[in-house]
């Protein structure tokens, strides 16, 4: 995104911008399918705690949602939380953004679990982090819904 200012010249706007409204993004379809399991009489909500991040696991009948999944540390209290609630599989995993206190739990929770849908927000981030979240999706074969600001 590019943006002229007064003098006419132009200026890259920060991915920070682009990183938020991102966010802004996710938050709101995540709302919209908490949204549609609320009109479901059997929705469950479970906001882990895993430190510094964020982790929020829905479920309504059959269908589960993964809302991040905290950082390193917190990957395999993910897992082992989901498994004790006898998750077997995600239908929709969300990242927010590429943060590593918000995606690394999703790779442990990619390798362990059957996903359906994935969605990430529509900008790239160089780190090995990332790289092995897009090469665990890759392996899975599945396809990536980017949320676009």
């Amino acid at each position: 995104m590019c943006k002229e200012n007064q003098s006419g010249q132009i200026n890259r706007i920060n991915n920070t911008f682009s990183a938020y409204w991102s966010r802004i993004f996710l938050a709101f379809c995540l709302c919209l399918l908490l949204a549609k399991c609320v009109c479901a009489d059997d929705l469950t909500v479970h906001f882990l705690d895993v430190g510094q991040g964020l982790c929020i696991y829905a479920e309504s009948g059959d269908e589960t949602l993964l809302y991040d999944g905290g950082g390193r540390d917190s990957s395999s209290f993910v897992v082992a939380c989901l498994k004790q609630q006898n998750v077997e599989k995600i239908d929709y995993l969300i990242c927010s953004h590429f943060d590593e206190d918000h995606m690394a739990g999703l790779i442990g929770c990619l390798h362990a679990f059957e996903v359906g849908s994935v969605i990430l927000p529509e900008y790239q981030k160089e780190s090995d982090l990332f790289i092995s979240l897009m090469s665990a999706i890759a392996e899975k074969q599945l396809a990536v819904h980017y949320a676009y600001a």
